[in-house]
């Protein structure tokens, strides 16, 4: 995924941690913002809290970019178009 992004010309800017099973990798370009969602749901575990995950985002947005998230587990064939 990192090769993928970093041919669209985005630097990765940081970790957002959400718990010890998930975070997100957020990358920017002069234009757009992308988040790149870590994340292990098993029914064993809680879920993170939400609020922290829609915060960030919303700090993010704030920047006035376009943003797309996706997770980690989708095919880069997907993403690539909204690059």
């Amino acid at each position: 995924m990192d090769a993928l992004l970093e041919a669209n010309s985005f630097t990765r800017q940081g970790t957002i941690i959400y718990d010890e099973h998930n975070h997100s990798l957020w990358y920017r370009r002069s234009d757009a913002i992308v988040i790149i969602d870590h994340f292990t749901f098993q029914e064993s575990h809680e879920i993170f809290d939400y609020r922290h995950y829609t915060i960030e985002q919303n700090k993010l947005m704030r920047q006035g970019l376009a943003l797309y998230r996706f997770l980690a587990s989708e095919k880069e064939a997907d993403i690539a178009p909204w690059l």
